[in-house]
């Protein structure tokens, strides 16, 4: 049976804290917040990085500026963030309209994220509850300005750094600091330009299909920062959960 795709309203809603504002400290109230120190990540509620402070941080310098995730031609929509301890956090959107033959969802994103010092690892699963075979390309953008902390802070922009083409991904750097953005398994097609990691997935009815991005990022010469102790379940409190678009929290 072929894939269909019920026509909808392509425009995003904003899940972000609102826009940036050039020299004022970015908010971060409503932000997603995974840590092991000395790596954190922030995004927005719905996982997507992208903007203002958020970013994969190491050793008080921006790893990925950006790190999103799209299904070319189809809308993805959050319904559902959660903590899973201080260093994890779980993320599920639906891809509207792909497979579907009732109002009820079809097919699944779940984004799982994990933080461990000098490492962001994600998950991606494509699921089809549906019970037609389904094709879509995802797209995951990455992109990075490699800006120390500090510049971030100020909210002042900084320039992005070019990426170049590594083995299943892509790669930064700038004086002794450098980031590599791996796919497994390797993407269908990697535009160094665009910042893009391509991949075509097919799905049977019931199926599912998983990849793995793993961001490592490293100072040369630096004196390797202490690990420190595994955060406990109970620092995920210190913030507010990941939200679904739309929802209200309070910081």
């Amino acid at each position: 049976m072929d894939t269909t795709v019920k026509t909808h309203d392509m425009t995003n809603s904003d899940t972000g804290a609102g826009p940036a504002v050039e020299g004022l400290q970015p908010f971060l109230h409503d932000a997603c917040v995974t840590l092991y120190a000395p790596s954190f990540a922030i995004s927005h509620a719905d996982g997507q990085i992208d903007g203002a402070a958020d970013g994969f941080y190491h050793g008080d310098s921006r790893a990925l500026a950006r790190l999103t995730v799209a299904a070319d031609g189809v809308a993805i929509a959050p319904v559902r963030g959660a903590f899973e301890g201080a260093d994890r956090a779980t993320f599920r959107s639906v891809l509207r309209g792909l497979g579907e033959e009732t109002p009820d969802p079809a097919v699944t994103l779940h984004r799982r994220r994990h933080v461990t010092p000098g490492h962001l690892e994600e998950t991606l699963e494509v699921a089809n509850a549906g019970r037609q075979h389904v094709h879509v390309r995802l797209i995951v953008t990455a992109g990075t300005d490699l800006a120390p902390i500090e510049r971030v802070k100020s909210g002042h922009a900084a320039s992005p750094v070019i990426a170049n083409v590594t083995e299943g991904g892509l790669g930064w750097s700038r004086d002794t600091f450098a980031v590599r953005l791996t796919g497994y398994p390797r993407p269908a097609a990697v535009d160094p330009a665009a910042g893009t990691l391509a991949y075509d997935v097919e799905l049977a009815p019931g199926s599912a299909w998983t990849a793995e991005l793993h961001c490592d990022a490293a100072h040369e010469g630096r004196r390797p920062v202490p690990r420190a102790p595994r955060p406990t379940a109970a620092l995920a409190d210190t913030g507010p959960a990941p939200a679904p678009t739309g929802a209200s929290t309070t910081g």
